[in-house]
C-alpha cells in the first residue's frame, strides 16, 4: 500500500488497490514524510493520543486515537470498494468526516474495525494520577457523538442514500458501453408496459407516461428487426 502526502493541499491519498488502512501505519508514514521530505514546513496532520504500551510482554497497547488537524483529510483510492480502517481510531479534531470523496463517481464504504471500549474514570480510588485522569477525560471529551456502541455510526442520511442510488443508476456504461442502468430501465419499461403502435412494419413503444416514443423499430416481412432507434433520455 502506498500513501502520498500533499502538504499544500493538506491531503493524504491512498493509492490503487488499497482496501485496508492501518491507522498506526498511517501515522508512522506521516512522521517519515515530515522527516525525509520538506513536509515539516506544512501544518501538522495529526494530534495523536494513546498508542502507549500496556503490557510490553504481551504486546498490548492503548488504542491509537489519530486526530486529523489543520484541515488534513484522507482520500480513498479511485475505485468503488469498502475500506477497512484498522489498528486505531481515525478522527477529526473537533468533529467531522476524516475522508473526502474520490475524484471519480465511485461508491466507497468505510468499515471501522477497531473496537472502542468505554473507560470509566474513577478518581481517588483507582490509582490514577491527576494527570492520567485529566488525560482520559480530555480523550472522552474529544470523541464525537457518532461513536455509538463501540463502533462508528455509519447510518446514511436521505441525501447520501439518494446520491449513492443516483451514482449507480447513472454510472456510465453500467449496462452497455452506451447505456446506464437508468436508461436501460426506461427502455425495458417502455417495451414491457408502454403503449404500442405500428406492430406491422414499424412498431413503436411509448414511455409509460405516454409523452414520447422510447423505441422505434423497422421489421422485415419475417418480423426481424432491421433497425432500431431509442430515446432513453
Amino acid at each position: 500500500m502506498a500513501i502520498t502526502f500533499d502538504g499544500a493541499e493538506r491531503l493524504i491519498t491512498l493509492t490503487a488497490g488499497t482496501v485496508e488502512l492501518d491507522v498506526v501505519d498511517l501515522y508512522s508514514r506521516w512522521k517519515d514524510y515530515v522527516k525525509t521530505t520538506d513536509g515539516g514546513k506544512f501544518a501538522p496532520a495529526f494530534a495523536p493520543l494513546g498508542g502507549d504500551p500496556i503490557d510490553p510482554g504481551a504486546g498490548t497497547t492503548v488504542p491509537l486515537y489519530a486526530f486529523l488537524v489543520n484541515g488534513w483529510r484522507v482520500r480513498p483510492q479511485e475505485a468503488s470498494h469498502t475500506l477497512a480502517v484498522t489498528s486505531g481510531i481515525l478522527l477529526v479534531d473537533g468533529g467531522g468526516d476524516p475522508f473526502v470523496d474520490t475524484l471519480g463517481s465511485f461508491i466507497v464504504r468505510i468499515n471501522y474495525q477497531q473496537p472502542v471500549q468505554a473507560i470509566k474514570v474513577e478518581t481517588g480510588t483507582s490509582g490514577l494520577t491527576p494527570e492520567e485522569s485529566a488525560a482520559l477525560t480530555a480523550l472522552d471529551d474529544r470523541l464525537p457523538a457518532s461513536l455509538v456502541g463501540g463502533k462508528m455510526n455509519s447510518t446514511l442520511d436521505s441525501g447520501e442514500q439518494e446520491a449513492i442510488a443516483a451514482a449507480i443508476l447513472d454510472l456510465a456504461g453500467g449496462v452497455e458501453s452506451t447505456a446506464t442502468v437508468r436508461q436501460a430501465l426506461r427502455l425495458m419499461l417502455a417495451a414491457l408496459a408502454g403503449k404500442t403502435s405500428g406492430q406491422g412494419a414499424a412498431p413503436v413503444f411509448r414511455n409509460v407516461g405516454d409523452t414520447k416514443d422510447r423505441i422505434t423499430a423497422t421489421v422485415d416481412v419475417d418480423g426481424n428487426r432491421t433497425a432500431v432507434t431509442v430515446d432513453a433520455a
